[in-house]
């Protein structure tokens, strides 16, 4: 299948660890902590139109989470 052929080339292409690290890496990346932890500041001073679609059964970027980010685009809009 597809996904099986997928798995099995990322898996010879990259060590585990790798793998580790990025998911860590994305797991502790909070935006708005360069910010003064206001997400609102990261967005403020943009040109740019943005798109924010969610999934309710999406585990690694919640539904919550990006709730937030519209919030934080609304309030500099």
């Amino acid at each position: 299948s597809y996904l099986r052929h997928q798995g099995s080339t990322f898996v010879d292409r990259f060590d585990a660890n790798s793998y580790l690290y990025i998911t860590r890496a994305m797991d502790y990346f909070d935006l708005a902590d360069d910010f003064g932890g206001v997400l609102a500041n990261a967005f403020r001073g943009t040109t740019s139109r943005f798109c924010v679609v969610s999934f309710t059964s999406d585990w690694l970027f919640p539904t919550s989470d990006n709730r937030q980010i519209v919030h934080a685009l609304n309030a500099v809009a």
